[in-house]
């Protein structure tokens, strides 16, 4: 997960055959923001993943998560396309224009 996806990893690393592996991460708000501007409710993304509401819904709140829950909720949000209009709304009202 690079700075895009706006993931930032977290402690709840070990050590494989000498290499320090990350298990956790956590999102920030880009999360978010990608669901938001493809339509997607978090009940959809949860199905899409095949994930509990729980979870998708800790992870948009900024918990940390495995990485196999990381790949699966990214996987299903990247799987829907954006909406030009969503994120031109989304952007002003950020903006605040």
């Amino acid at each position: 997960m690079g700075s895009a996806s706006g993931a930032r990893y977290r402690a709840g690393r070990y050590r494989r055959g000498g290499v320090a592996v990350r298990t956790r991460v956590t999102f920030g708000p880009e999360l978010l923001q990608a669901i938001q501007v493809r339509g997607l409710t978090l009940s959809e993304v949860a199905r899409l993943a095949g994930l509990s509401l729980a979870t998708v819904s800790a992870a948009v709140r900024g918990h940390s998560v495995n990485m196999r829950t990381a790949m699966l909720v990214s996987r299903a949000v990247a799987s829907r396309p954006v909406i030009p209009e969503l994120e031109a709304w989304l952007s002003s009202a950020r903006t605040g224009g």
